[in-house]
């Protein structure tokens, strides 16, 4: 399944971005990589238990090797002390979703 997004970035210019979901748990993004044009970055969900789950992070480069560095500084203050991410923080601290 593809999910296709058009973006404006200047008069007259658009932008097209493409996620590539690989059913039932993985997604394909341009990411750093594909916005230097070597490469992609993969994101993988996999099923904890019924209420959770663990992303794994692919980065390819077809050109180089990944800079690690980068990547890690990249997620700083994304991902809390007890593994959650930031943006999540609401739904990791209650036992609901918000509505």
């Amino acid at each position: 399944m593809r999910c296709f997004a058009v973006r404006r970035t200047a008069p007259g210019e658009q932008y097209l971005r493409i996620t590539n979901y690989i059913l039932p748990h993985m997604s394909a993004i341009i990411g750093n990589e594909g916005r230097i044009g070597e490469g992609y970055n993969a994101h993988w969900h996999v099923p904890m238990d019924d209420t959770h789950h663990m992303r794994i992070d692919y980065i390819f480069n077809r050109v180089r090797a990944p800079n690690k560095e980068y990547n890690e500084n990249a997620m700083v203050g994304e991902i809390q002390p007890d593994g959650f991410l930031v943006r999540n923080a609401r739904t990791a601290t209650s036992k609901t979703a918000p509505r």
